[in-house]
């Protein structure tokens, strides 16, 4: 006997912001619908000694992030854009 279930499927964009300062996540945060069901939002600091870098690493491997925000920083932005690049994942 097989008994079939109705499956529903949950698809969600994963976001990884690199936060400079702490009003970008709430202005981010407006520009998306108040269901935001279909996005899912992961902050960590950036543009302090290079902490973008290695937390845009642990987003990415760690967390599952599909595309990335942030690190509005001259010294970080660069070196996460390369790396974004080879994950393929947006910048």
């Amino acid at each position: 006997l097989l008994l079939f279930l109705p499956l529903s499927i949950s698809l969600s964009l994963r976001i990884g912001h690199l936060q400079r300062y702490k009003e970008e996540r709430n202005v981010i945060l407006s520009c998306f619908p108040a269901n935001q069901s279909a996005f899912d939002f992961v902050t960590l600091p950036a543009c302090k000694s290079f902490n973008g870098v290695d937390n845009a690493a642990t987003m990415r491997y760690l967390d599952r992030i599909d595309a990335f925000v942030g690190a509005n920083c001259i010294e970080e932005a660069p070196t996460i854009s390369r790396l974004t690049e080879r994950w393929n994942s947006p910048f």
